[in-house]
């Protein structure tokens, strides 16, 4: 991944984009839209229609490039004054963001790969790509495709195993239910109650 040519390409479109705000440096809130549950990877994708009216998507089959540019455009949108969200990836929180969205200038960023399925079409498309060594890409092609399907077969099998977790603490729950009283339940909590009330020094 070419970092000075994404350094270079945030640069531009904050001139070209970004306008000047007033109120100095902008914050930030950190949110997931995507999350690996028992029906699969899922991504919110009704939020950011909600947040904003012009969504671009970054194509980024490698998820080498996408990260790093929505990092570089994080700065460039908090250092003139605007608030963000920040959606980082569920796998690796600390150190790579998935989707980045300013509501105040209507503009949302979403990486979009094998791992993202985005259905909404987006108003832009930016093909990170033009930010990665092709050449050193086809190099290693045949290990990137093998170590593509390992981590498609991991994250399918994690998903496997939050259903059967999920089955489980239904059975859990089941066995919990039958064998409470919901009379004693009540009795003890009327107890607390009476009981707090007492310790309480007067109002």
């Amino acid at each position: 991944t070419n970092l000075s040519k994404i350094q270079r390409f945030a640069s531009r479109f904050s001139v070209r984009e970004i306008p000047p705000s007033q109120f100095g440096k902008g914050e930030e809130t950190l949110r997931f839209l995507s999350a690996f549950t028992s029906e699969g990877i899922l991504t919110l994708e009704q939020t950011p229609l909600l947040l904003c009216g012009h969504i671009t998507h970054i194509r980024d089959e490698y998820g080498a490039a996408s990260g790093e540019v929505l990092a570089a455009l994080r700065q460039e949108f908090l250092a003139k004054g605007f608030d963000l969200i920040t959606c980082r990836c569920p796998l690796f929180p600390f150190t790579k963001i998935d989707h980045l969205f300013v509501p105040e200038l209507g503009l949302g960023f979403m990486t979009q790969n094998k791992l993202h399925h985005l259905k909404a079409l987006p108003d832009k498309t930016i093909h990170a790509q033009r930010f990665t060594n092709i050449e050193e890409l086809r190099k290693s092609r045949a290990r990137l495709s093998w170590d593509g399907k390992a981590a498609r077969e991991m994250l399918s099998h994690t998903c496997q195993l939050l259903e059967h977790s999920g089955e489980i603490y239904r059975r859990l729950q089941s066995y919990g239910q039958q064998a409470a009283s919901q009379k004693q339940a009540d009795q003890q909590l009327y107890q607390l109650i009476r009981l707090l009330l007492e310790s309480c020094p007067p109002l």
